[in-house]
């Protein structure tokens, strides 16, 4: 029989099933005192929510299956926080790092979203539907869905959740993760209100509903990043870290459930 890594990480998890909710493991090693910082601005807007507020109850998660739940990075946008600060505008990104090639997002009132994106060294255009969603921990996320064929018009019980938003107000920096196999990957980057140029080239159909950017050129966020105008300023219920954010390990490492 072949083993994987996860197929390997599964077996132990399961092994120690009865340690392995994250209030009854030690600290992630990743942690450090920012995180803790973070978990206790979490938890003071955790204490004011209504049940259901900030995702599933956590000893109803079963952490050693959904093992990678521990390592998912907590959203500190709610809903309408996340609403406001995506209608309208563009989300300028790259995979991972600010070397890689951007990508850009434009979120339309309408509920529709047009992408622009590289696929295999090729810049191509779609569209999905947008729905603004609780995360399943944490505050708010985003789902694109594609209704078309003989596809469900709205997300299924299955895909009930939105994926996190980690944003930090000061900067404008974003970082939107979902999961690739077993690694919760970044789309980092900003919003902004202004059409960046060099969009044009790659994606006639990206609509144009602002101002062109014409010095954001070149090949790479990096380069958009050098005249871009992130927004800044925005709400965001408590602080995390895009590029380090808090995980649901973490959190509910400092903050068990109350008994």
């Amino acid at each position: 029989m072949k083993l994987t890594i996860r197929s390997i990480m599964a077996l132990l998890l399961a092994a120690g099933a009865g340690q392995a909710n994250p209030w009854e493991m030690p600290a992630p090693a990743e942690m450090t005192q920012d995180h803790t910082a973070l978990a206790e601005s979490a938890n003071r807007i955790q204490s004011s929510l209504k049940e259901g507020g900030f995702g599933l109850p956590p000893e109803e998660i079963n952490w050693a299956k959904d093992y990678i739940m521990l390592s998912m990075p907590i959203s500190n946008l709610s809903v309408p926080q996340l609403s406001q600060l995506t209608t309208g505008r563009y989300f300028v990104f790259g995979l991972k790092s600010v070397n890689a090639p951007w990508a850009v997002r434009y979120h339309d009132p309408n509920g529709k979203t047009y992408f622009c994106e590289p696929v295999r060294g090729e810049y191509r255009e779609w569209v999905l539907d947008r729905h603004i969603k609780q995360s399943s921990v944490g505050l708010g996320g985003i789902l694109y869905w594609n209704s078309t064929g003989d596809r469900p018009p709205r997300p299924t019980e299955g895909n009930s959740w939105g994926w996190s938003i980690v944003a930090n107000p000061d900067t404008g920096e974003i970082g939107r993760y979902h999961l690739k196999g077993d690694e919760w990957t970044i789309e980092y980057g900003w919003f902004q209100d202004e059409f960046p140029s060099e969009a044009s080239v790659h994606c006639p159909r990206l609509p144009r509903v602002s101002a062109v950017n014409t010095r954001q050129s070149g090949a790479t966020l990096k380069d958009l990043a050098k005249a871009a105008k992130p927004i800044r300023g925005f709400k965001a219920s408590f602080k995390n870290d895009p590029r380090k954010p808090l995980t649901a390990g973490m959190y509910y490492h400092l903050y068990p459930p109350l008994r």
